[in-house]
Protein backbone atom coordinates (compact mmCIF):
# COMPACT_ATOMS: atom_id res chain seq x y z
CA UNK A 1 0.00 0.00 0.00
CA UNK A 2 1.32 3.66 -0.90
CA UNK A 3 0.29 6.74 0.58
CA UNK A 4 -1.13 9.21 -2.38
CA UNK A 5 -0.57 13.35 -2.24
CA UNK A 6 -2.99 15.07 -3.43
CA UNK A 7 -2.31 18.14 -6.36
CA UNK A 8 -4.61 20.62 -5.95
CA UNK A 9 -5.09 24.41 -7.84
CA UNK A 10 -8.08 26.64 -7.78
CA UNK A 11 -8.70 26.33 -11.45
CA UNK A 12 -7.74 23.92 -14.09
CA UNK A 13 -6.71 23.72 -16.46
CA UNK A 14 -5.88 27.15 -17.49
CA UNK A 15 -4.85 27.97 -21.07
CA UNK A 16 -1.49 29.81 -19.70
CA UNK A 17 -0.49 27.60 -17.07
CA UNK A 18 1.38 24.96 -19.27
CA UNK A 19 3.70 24.32 -16.69
CA UNK A 20 1.16 22.93 -14.31
CA UNK A 21 0.12 20.21 -16.83
CA UNK A 22 3.56 19.70 -17.66
CA UNK A 23 4.81 19.54 -13.92
CA UNK A 24 1.98 17.42 -12.83
CA UNK A 25 2.72 14.81 -15.94
CA UNK A 26 6.83 14.96 -15.12
CA UNK A 27 6.00 13.71 -11.29
CA UNK A 28 4.00 10.99 -12.16
CA UNK A 29 7.11 10.11 -14.60
CA UNK A 30 9.30 10.08 -11.09
CA UNK A 31 6.43 7.41 -9.93
CA UNK A 32 4.45 9.56 -7.12
CA UNK A 33 0.89 8.60 -6.46
CA UNK A 34 -0.60 11.55 -7.23
CA UNK A 35 -4.67 12.47 -7.67
CA UNK A 36 -5.26 15.74 -8.80
CA UNK A 37 -8.23 17.92 -8.22
CA UNK A 38 -9.33 21.50 -8.79
CA UNK A 39 -12.10 23.76 -7.06
CA UNK A 40 -13.31 24.72 -10.13
CA UNK A 41 -13.24 24.61 -13.92
CA UNK A 42 -10.49 26.56 -15.49
CA UNK A 43 -10.54 28.90 -18.63
CA UNK A 44 -10.18 25.90 -21.35
CA UNK A 45 -11.51 22.96 -22.44
CA UNK A 46 -8.72 19.85 -21.40
CA UNK A 47 -7.49 18.14 -24.15
CA UNK A 48 -7.46 14.13 -24.20
CA UNK A 49 -3.74 14.15 -23.70
CA UNK A 50 -3.86 16.50 -20.49
CA UNK A 51 -3.83 15.28 -16.86
CA UNK A 52 -7.45 14.88 -15.77
CA UNK A 53 -8.44 16.46 -12.24
CA UNK A 54 -11.17 15.78 -10.53
CA UNK A 55 -13.53 18.43 -10.18
CA UNK A 56 -14.58 19.59 -6.59
CA UNK A 57 -18.22 21.02 -7.99
CA UNK A 58 -18.44 25.03 -8.70
CA UNK A 59 -18.60 25.98 -5.54
CA UNK A 60 -15.78 28.12 -6.04
CA UNK A 61 -17.78 30.21 -8.30
CA UNK A 62 -20.29 30.90 -6.18
CA UNK A 63 -18.17 31.48 -3.22
CA UNK A 64 -16.43 34.80 -5.09
CA UNK A 65 -17.81 37.63 -4.10
CA UNK A 66 -18.80 40.61 -6.20
CA UNK A 67 -19.87 44.89 -5.61
CA UNK A 68 -20.31 46.06 -2.40
CA UNK A 69 -19.36 41.77 -0.44
CA UNK A 70 -16.34 41.94 -2.47
CA UNK A 71 -15.04 45.74 -0.89
CA UNK A 72 -15.87 44.34 2.50
CA UNK A 73 -14.18 41.25 1.95
CA UNK A 74 -11.27 43.50 0.71
CA UNK A 75 -11.16 45.73 3.78
CA UNK A 76 -10.95 43.06 6.00
CA UNK A 77 -8.23 42.07 8.06
CA UNK A 78 -5.66 39.00 6.40
CA UNK A 79 -6.96 36.17 9.05
CA UNK A 80 -10.80 37.40 9.00
CA UNK A 81 -10.66 37.64 5.54
CA UNK A 82 -9.17 33.86 5.08
CA UNK A 83 -11.89 33.11 7.56
CA UNK A 84 -14.58 34.71 5.61
CA UNK A 85 -13.51 32.76 2.58
CA UNK A 86 -13.56 29.58 4.24
CA UNK A 87 -16.96 30.10 5.32
CA UNK A 88 -18.11 30.82 1.90
CA UNK A 89 -15.96 27.72 0.22
CA UNK A 90 -17.28 25.36 3.05
CA UNK A 91 -19.22 23.43 0.27
CA UNK A 92 -16.08 22.84 -1.89
CA UNK A 93 -14.06 22.31 1.81
CA UNK A 94 -16.38 19.76 2.61
CA UNK A 95 -15.73 17.68 -0.69
CA UNK A 96 -12.19 18.17 -0.30
CA UNK A 97 -12.41 16.39 3.01
CA UNK A 98 -14.44 13.24 1.43
CA UNK A 99 -11.96 13.11 -1.35
CA UNK A 100 -9.05 13.18 1.14
CA UNK A 101 -11.13 10.35 3.11
CA UNK A 102 -11.92 8.40 -0.13
CA UNK A 103 -8.75 7.90 -1.31
CA UNK A 104 -6.32 7.57 1.87
CA UNK A 105 -4.54 11.07 1.33
CA UNK A 106 -2.02 12.09 3.75
CA UNK A 107 -0.22 14.79 2.02
CA UNK A 108 -1.94 17.88 0.57
CA UNK A 109 -0.07 20.32 -2.21
CA UNK A 110 -1.84 23.26 -3.41
CA UNK A 111 -0.24 25.18 -6.36
CA UNK A 112 -0.50 28.62 -6.10
CA UNK A 113 -0.83 30.59 -2.17
CA UNK A 114 -4.60 31.45 -3.39
CA UNK A 115 -8.11 29.99 -1.86
CA UNK A 116 -6.38 26.42 -2.88
CA UNK A 117 -4.05 27.11 -0.33
CA UNK A 118 -6.56 28.44 1.84
CA UNK A 119 -8.60 25.54 1.52
CA UNK A 120 -5.97 22.58 2.26
CA UNK A 121 -4.77 24.33 5.28
CA UNK A 122 -8.28 24.14 6.73
CA UNK A 123 -8.40 20.79 5.70
CA UNK A 124 -5.26 19.50 7.00
CA UNK A 125 -6.24 21.42 9.76
CA UNK A 126 -9.09 19.31 10.17
CA UNK A 127 -7.64 15.91 9.54
CA UNK A 128 -4.31 15.93 11.05
CA UNK A 129 -2.78 16.00 7.58
CA UNK A 130 0.21 17.84 6.25
CA UNK A 131 0.05 20.03 3.33
CA UNK A 132 2.48 22.27 1.14
CA UNK A 133 2.39 25.28 -1.11
CA UNK A 134 3.74 25.68 -4.58
CA UNK A 135 3.88 29.66 -4.54
CA UNK A 136 4.68 31.83 -7.55
CA UNK A 137 5.30 35.44 -8.58
CA UNK A 138 2.11 37.28 -7.96
CA UNK A 139 1.41 35.37 -4.74
CA UNK A 140 4.72 36.56 -2.79
CA UNK A 141 3.76 39.93 -3.54
CA UNK A 142 -0.25 40.35 -4.01
CA UNK A 143 -0.88 37.30 -0.98
CA UNK A 144 -4.15 38.31 -0.03
CA UNK A 145 -4.43 36.58 3.57
CA UNK A 146 -2.64 36.08 6.64
CA UNK A 147 0.83 34.70 6.47
CA UNK A 148 0.19 32.88 9.98
CA UNK A 149 -2.80 31.11 8.88
CA UNK A 150 -1.57 30.05 5.70
CA UNK A 151 1.94 29.91 4.94
CA UNK A 152 3.46 29.11 8.31
CA UNK A 153 1.67 25.96 9.20
CA UNK A 154 2.69 24.25 5.70
CA UNK A 155 4.96 21.43 5.68
CA UNK A 156 6.93 23.24 3.07
CA UNK A 157 6.96 25.75 1.03
CA UNK A 158 8.07 25.53 -2.95
CA UNK A 159 9.10 28.59 -4.61
CA UNK A 160 9.08 29.36 -8.38
CA UNK A 161 12.51 31.67 -8.52
CA UNK A 162 15.30 33.32 -6.06
CA UNK A 163 13.01 36.62 -6.18
CA UNK A 164 9.60 35.48 -5.15
CA UNK A 165 11.96 33.60 -1.98
CA UNK A 166 13.14 36.99 -0.96
CA UNK A 167 9.77 38.54 -0.67
CA UNK A 168 8.43 35.19 0.93
CA UNK A 169 11.53 35.57 3.69
CA UNK A 170 10.38 39.33 4.06
CA UNK A 171 6.63 37.90 4.93
CA UNK A 172 8.25 35.92 7.28
CA UNK A 173 10.25 38.22 9.11
CA UNK A 174 7.60 38.97 12.02
CA UNK A 175 6.74 35.25 11.99
CA UNK A 176 7.92 32.95 15.08
CA UNK A 177 8.89 30.28 12.52
CA UNK A 178 8.93 30.00 8.85
CA UNK A 179 8.76 26.51 6.99
CA UNK A 180 11.21 24.92 4.74
CA UNK A 181 11.71 27.35 1.59
CA UNK A 182 12.60 25.57 -1.82
CA UNK A 183 13.44 27.36 -4.70
CA UNK A 184 11.79 24.91 -7.55
CA UNK A 185 11.84 26.74 -11.08
CA UNK A 186 9.97 24.89 -13.86
CA UNK A 187 11.70 24.37 -16.97
CA UNK A 188 11.20 22.79 -20.25
CA UNK A 189 11.49 19.58 -21.51
CA UNK A 190 14.34 19.69 -23.95
CA UNK A 191 13.51 17.42 -25.92
CA UNK A 192 10.30 19.74 -27.17
CA UNK A 193 12.85 22.31 -27.87
CA UNK A 194 16.02 21.38 -30.00
CA UNK A 195 18.39 23.85 -30.38
CA UNK A 196 18.46 25.30 -34.00
CA UNK A 197 20.10 28.93 -33.73
CA UNK A 198 17.87 32.15 -35.08
CA UNK A 199 21.04 34.28 -36.24
CA UNK A 200 19.58 37.21 -38.62
CA UNK A 201 21.77 38.34 -41.85
CA UNK A 202 22.84 41.31 -41.39
CA UNK A 203 22.40 42.66 -44.97
CA UNK A 204 18.58 41.21 -44.86
CA UNK A 205 16.56 44.44 -45.53
CA UNK A 206 14.71 43.17 -47.45
CA UNK A 207 11.71 42.47 -44.62
CA UNK A 208 11.11 43.60 -41.84
CA UNK A 209 12.57 42.47 -38.47
CA UNK A 210 10.11 40.22 -36.60
CA UNK A 211 9.37 40.54 -32.95
CA UNK A 212 7.10 37.80 -30.80
CA UNK A 213 5.33 38.75 -27.66
CA UNK A 214 3.83 35.92 -25.78
CA UNK A 215 1.91 36.55 -22.68
CA UNK A 216 -1.81 37.12 -21.08
CA UNK A 217 -2.60 40.75 -21.74
CA UNK A 218 -2.34 42.24 -18.47
CA UNK A 219 -0.83 45.33 -16.58
CA UNK A 220 2.17 43.20 -15.39
CA UNK A 221 3.16 41.92 -19.20
CA UNK A 222 4.07 45.77 -20.21
CA UNK A 223 3.29 45.10 -23.70
CA UNK A 224 2.80 48.95 -24.17
CA UNK A 225 6.43 49.12 -23.58
CA UNK A 226 7.28 47.08 -26.87
CA UNK A 227 4.89 48.70 -28.57
CA UNK A 228 6.38 51.93 -27.82
CA UNK A 229 9.75 50.45 -28.46
CA UNK A 230 8.59 49.49 -32.23
CA UNK A 231 7.39 52.35 -33.15
CA UNK A 232 11.02 54.11 -32.13
CA UNK A 233 12.50 51.91 -34.30
CA UNK A 234 10.19 52.54 -37.18
CA UNK A 235 10.76 56.39 -36.99
CA UNK A 236 14.56 55.44 -36.60
CA UNK A 237 14.41 53.93 -40.10
CA UNK A 238 14.76 50.17 -38.80
CA UNK A 239 11.16 48.27 -40.12
CA UNK A 240 9.52 45.95 -37.33
CA UNK A 241 6.64 43.84 -36.91
CA UNK A 242 5.18 42.55 -33.81
CA UNK A 243 3.07 39.38 -33.22
CA UNK A 244 1.11 38.91 -30.29
CA UNK A 245 0.25 35.61 -28.94
CA UNK A 246 -2.54 35.50 -25.93
CA UNK A 247 -5.56 37.53 -25.02
CA UNK A 248 -6.72 39.56 -21.71
CA UNK A 249 -8.62 42.12 -20.31
CA UNK A 250 -6.56 44.76 -21.62
CA UNK A 251 -6.77 43.70 -25.46
CA UNK A 252 -9.14 46.24 -26.30
CA UNK A 253 -7.05 49.27 -25.23
CA UNK A 254 -3.52 48.00 -25.65
CA UNK A 255 -5.29 47.20 -29.10
CA UNK A 256 -6.15 51.05 -29.70
CA UNK A 257 -2.08 52.09 -28.24
CA UNK A 258 -0.67 49.51 -30.96
CA UNK A 259 -3.17 51.46 -33.77
CA UNK A 260 -1.82 54.90 -32.19
CA UNK A 261 1.85 54.16 -32.00
CA UNK A 262 2.91 51.17 -34.24
CA UNK A 263 -0.13 51.23 -36.97
CA UNK A 264 -2.81 48.24 -37.79
CA UNK A 265 -0.37 46.97 -40.84
CA UNK A 266 2.77 46.35 -38.19
CA UNK A 267 0.73 44.54 -35.67
CA UNK A 268 -0.53 41.03 -35.72
CA UNK A 269 -2.89 39.85 -32.83
CA UNK A 270 -3.44 36.23 -32.84
CA UNK A 271 -5.08 34.98 -29.68
CA UNK A 272 -4.59 31.95 -27.97
CA UNK A 273 -2.76 29.44 -29.54
CA UNK A 274 -2.03 25.57 -28.80
CA UNK A 275 1.50 24.98 -27.73
CA UNK A 276 2.97 23.87 -31.24
CA UNK A 277 1.74 26.95 -32.75
CA UNK A 278 3.76 29.19 -30.06
CA UNK A 279 6.66 26.66 -30.90
CA UNK A 280 6.24 27.55 -34.67
CA UNK A 281 6.57 31.53 -33.65
CA UNK A 282 8.89 31.27 -31.38
CA UNK A 283 11.25 29.66 -33.88
CA UNK A 284 10.03 31.92 -37.15
CA UNK A 285 10.84 35.29 -34.85
CA UNK A 286 13.92 37.03 -35.36
CA UNK A 287 13.25 38.03 -31.98
CA UNK A 288 10.89 37.22 -28.23
CA UNK A 289 10.47 40.87 -26.17
CA UNK A 290 9.73 40.20 -22.88
CA UNK A 291 9.01 44.07 -21.60
CA UNK A 292 7.39 43.12 -18.44
CA UNK A 293 6.74 45.59 -15.64
CA UNK A 294 6.30 46.15 -11.81
CA UNK A 295 2.26 46.23 -12.10
CA UNK A 296 0.38 48.96 -9.83
CA UNK A 297 -0.08 46.46 -7.43
CA UNK A 298 2.77 45.14 -6.75
CA UNK A 299 2.29 41.92 -9.32
CA UNK A 300 5.24 40.77 -11.61
CA UNK A 301 6.75 38.09 -13.48
CA UNK A 302 8.65 34.91 -11.92
CA UNK A 303 10.15 33.49 -14.99
CA UNK A 304 7.88 33.34 -17.84
CA UNK A 305 8.45 29.68 -19.14
CA UNK A 306 8.47 31.54 -22.79
CA UNK A 307 11.38 32.70 -22.01
CA UNK A 308 13.22 29.31 -21.24
CA UNK A 309 11.70 27.84 -24.39
CA UNK A 310 12.93 30.53 -26.39
CA UNK A 311 16.73 30.20 -24.99
CA UNK A 312 16.23 26.57 -25.30
CA UNK A 313 15.59 26.66 -28.91
CA UNK A 314 17.96 29.48 -29.87
CA UNK A 315 15.73 32.69 -30.98
CA UNK A 316 17.40 35.84 -28.94
CA UNK A 317 15.66 36.94 -26.00
CA UNK A 318 15.63 40.42 -25.15
CA UNK A 319 13.65 40.77 -21.59
CA UNK A 320 12.94 43.36 -18.99
CA UNK A 321 15.26 43.09 -15.81
CA UNK A 322 11.74 42.43 -12.77
CA UNK A 323 10.77 40.15 -10.85
CA UNK A 324 12.28 36.36 -11.52
CA UNK A 325 13.68 37.48 -15.65
CA UNK A 326 17.25 38.67 -14.33
CA UNK A 327 17.36 34.67 -12.84
CA UNK A 328 17.72 33.02 -16.54
CA UNK A 329 19.03 36.25 -18.83
CA UNK A 330 21.63 38.28 -18.72
CA UNK A 331 24.02 40.07 -20.93
CA UNK A 332 25.65 36.66 -21.49
CA UNK A 333 22.01 35.04 -22.38
CA UNK A 334 20.55 37.40 -23.85
CA UNK A 335 19.52 41.57 -24.52
CA UNK A 336 18.78 42.43 -21.09
CA UNK A 337 17.01 46.57 -21.11
CA UNK A 338 15.76 47.94 -17.70
CA UNK A 339 11.68 47.99 -16.92
CA UNK A 340 9.67 50.56 -18.73
CA UNK A 341 12.62 51.51 -21.24
CA UNK A 342 11.49 51.42 -24.40
CA UNK A 343 13.94 53.24 -25.40
CA UNK A 344 16.52 50.82 -24.24
CA UNK A 345 14.48 48.45 -25.86
CA UNK A 346 14.37 49.96 -29.63
CA UNK A 347 18.10 49.71 -30.32
CA UNK A 348 18.43 46.32 -29.36
CA UNK A 349 16.53 44.68 -32.31
CA UNK A 350 18.73 46.34 -34.95
CA UNK A 351 21.61 45.39 -32.78
CA UNK A 352 20.38 41.55 -32.52
CA UNK A 353 20.29 42.15 -36.62
CA UNK A 354 23.32 43.50 -37.31
CA UNK A 355 25.87 41.43 -35.01
CA UNK A 356 25.39 37.93 -36.07
CA UNK A 357 28.56 36.63 -34.00
CA UNK A 358 27.34 37.95 -31.32
CA UNK A 359 24.00 36.80 -31.44
CA UNK A 360 25.48 33.13 -32.11
CA UNK A 361 27.46 33.49 -28.89
CA UNK A 362 24.76 34.40 -26.96
CA UNK A 363 22.14 31.98 -28.49
CA UNK A 364 24.31 29.28 -27.01
CA UNK A 365 25.30 30.53 -23.73
CA UNK A 366 21.67 30.75 -23.40
CA UNK A 367 20.60 26.97 -24.75
CA UNK A 368 23.80 25.89 -22.29
CA UNK A 369 22.27 27.94 -19.30
CA UNK A 370 18.71 26.09 -19.85
CA UNK A 371 20.56 22.86 -19.75
CA UNK A 372 22.36 23.31 -16.98
CA UNK A 373 19.43 24.87 -14.72
CA UNK A 374 16.21 24.92 -16.58
CA UNK A 375 15.88 21.03 -17.42
CA UNK A 376 12.24 20.09 -16.63
CA UNK A 377 13.33 16.35 -16.00
CA UNK A 378 15.60 17.24 -14.06
CA UNK A 379 14.31 19.69 -11.88
CA UNK A 380 11.40 17.01 -11.40
CA UNK A 381 13.03 14.28 -9.71
CA UNK A 382 14.34 17.10 -7.50
CA UNK A 383 10.45 18.21 -6.63
CA UNK A 384 9.35 14.84 -6.33
CA UNK A 385 11.92 13.77 -3.99
CA UNK A 386 10.44 16.99 -1.42
CA UNK A 387 7.13 15.51 -1.94
CA UNK A 388 8.28 11.93 -1.08
CA UNK A 389 9.87 13.47 1.93
CA UNK A 390 7.27 15.12 3.22
CA UNK A 391 4.73 11.59 2.33
CA UNK A 392 7.37 9.61 4.37
CA UNK A 393 6.52 11.79 7.73
CA UNK A 394 3.08 12.43 7.12
CA UNK A 395 1.26 10.00 9.37
CA UNK A 396 -1.20 7.64 9.18
CA UNK A 397 -3.85 8.42 6.71
CA UNK A 398 -7.63 9.84 7.86
CA UNK A 399 -9.66 7.51 9.83
CA UNK A 400 -12.05 4.66 7.91
CA UNK A 401 -9.39 5.89 4.45
CA UNK A 402 -8.75 3.27 1.89
CA UNK A 403 -5.48 3.49 0.26
CA UNK A 404 -5.25 3.77 -3.37
CA UNK A 405 -2.91 4.64 -6.26
CA UNK A 406 -5.61 5.59 -8.77
CA UNK A 407 -4.79 8.68 -10.30
CA UNK A 408 -7.98 9.89 -11.43
CA UNK A 409 -11.14 10.03 -9.22
CA UNK A 410 -14.61 8.61 -11.03
CA UNK A 411 -17.06 11.20 -11.59
CA UNK A 412 -16.72 14.31 -12.98
CA UNK A 413 -13.36 14.88 -14.75
CA UNK A 414 -11.84 17.97 -15.92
Amino acid sequence: MESILLYLTARYPVHSETFVRQDIALLREQGLPLLVATLAPGDCRPKPEWPKAVLLGNALAAGNPTGQANKMARALPPSWRRRVAVWRRRHSLQALIDLVRRHGIRHIHAEFADIAAVLAAAASRRLGLTYSVGVHARDAYVFRYDVGGVLAPARMLTVCNRAALDRLRELFADQPGAPPLHVAPHGVVLDDWPFEPRVPRPGDTARPFRVLFVGRLVEKKGLPVLLHAAAQAIADGFPVTVAVIGAGPLERAWRTEADRTVGQERIEWLGRLSRADVRKYIRDSDCLAVPSIVASDGDRDGIPNVIIEAMASGTPVAAAMVGGIPEVLNARTGWPFPPGNSGALAPLFQAIREQPETVHTKLRAARERVEAEFDARKLARARAALFWKALAGSGPPPNNASLSTRSDEKGSPV
